[in-house]
């Protein structure tokens, strides 16, 4: 059997008879398809390709999945000779994204195990790999080091996205089971218990936000003391809206001090920034105003 052939297979009770509704199947095996393009894009770009296909060997709800990539021996010599770098092969985007035989962890797994956490930042091998310790009982496998291609593939979106689209069948009553099987070996199980941790509702809350303190002037351009209006603030660099919840500096106007257009407010701005399937937001709020420089007024000739 060649390196790149797989089964997959979905199991649970409501497959018995040996069937699946074709509008569960059909999605899943498209974002199957679409996972390996994918890794295969961001681990050799334009390079190579690689095409799914399936064979029509239904049992008991499972299906053999080969994968083929698809690439050209002269260009694979011209990018050899360009790029320090080998392409990865079929067989390794498989192993990367499905594990293997022996100490082969998967990106599958390691989503697993980490239940959908973003990769610790703080442990960098010397490769550029990143150490996860998963602290469980298995010794053998309680840490194991990322190595950067791995820790892209999970990082990127698209590839997360495919992955629960794949798994999506689970959702249904009465399909339980998720496996890969190479050469009759189970090389990945995910249960319906398990999906929730390849849910990306949350990947772009975990991966891509950000909240923090910056200490700046800000001059007003407009200023609203109504329930649910922002101001209008100028920083040197771009305009934006912001709440204003400092409250002594609220105080302090609502006992008389002046301030108007132009003036400048020096204080503490905290910023929190994240990304979803809609693009990138940020939020702004003025938190704390150490003091007011009005704005310059022009001399009298």
């Amino acid at each position: 059997m060649p390196d790149t052939d797989l089964q997959i297979l979905y199991d649970g009770e409501a497959l018995r008879t040996g069937s699946m509704d074709v509008r569960e199947l059909a999605p899943a095996l498209l974002a199957l398809g679409d996972l390996c393009e994918r890794t295969n894009k961001l681990l050799n770009g334009d390079n190579s390709k690689v095409a799914l296909h399936v064979y029509a060997d239904f049992k008991r709800g499972s299906f053999q999945v080969h994968v083929d990539l698809i690439q050209a021996q002269a260009a694979l010599n011209a990018v050899s000779a360009l790029f320090p770098h080998d392409l990865k092969s079929a067989k390794e985007i498989l192993e990367l994204l499905f594990g293997g035989s022996g100490a082969v962890v998967g990106v599958m797994e390691i989503i697993k195990r980490l239940k959908g956490e973003p990769l610790p930042e703080n442990r960098v091998a010397k490769d550029g790999g990143i150490v996860i310790d998963f602290g469980n009982a298995d010794l053998s496998n309680s840490t194991v080091i990322v190595s950067p291609a791995t820790a892209q593939v999970y990082r990127d979106t698209i590839v997360r996205k495919s992955i629960e689209k794949v798994l999506k069948p689970l959702e249904r009553e009465g399909i339980d089971e998720f496996e890969v099987l190479k050469n009759d070996e189970i090389i990945q199980k995910i249960t319906r218990d398990e999906m929730r941790y390849f849910q990306t509702s949350a990947l772009a809350n975990q991966q891509d936000e950000y909240e923090g303190d910056r200490e700046g002037n800000f001059s007003v351009i407009t200023a609203s003391f109504e329930g649910g209006y922002k101001w209008r603030l100028f920083d040197g660099h771009a305009r934006f809206t912001a709440d204003v919840t400092a409250e002594a500096f609220l105080e302090r106007v609502s006992a008389g001090e002046k301030f108007g257009k132009g003036d400048v407010l020096v204080g503490t701005l905290h910023i929190h920034q994240w990304r979803d399937e809609h693009g990138l937001h940020a939020e702004y709020r003025i938190t704390h105003v150490e003091k007011i420089i009005p704005a310059p007024t022009q001399m009298k000739l």
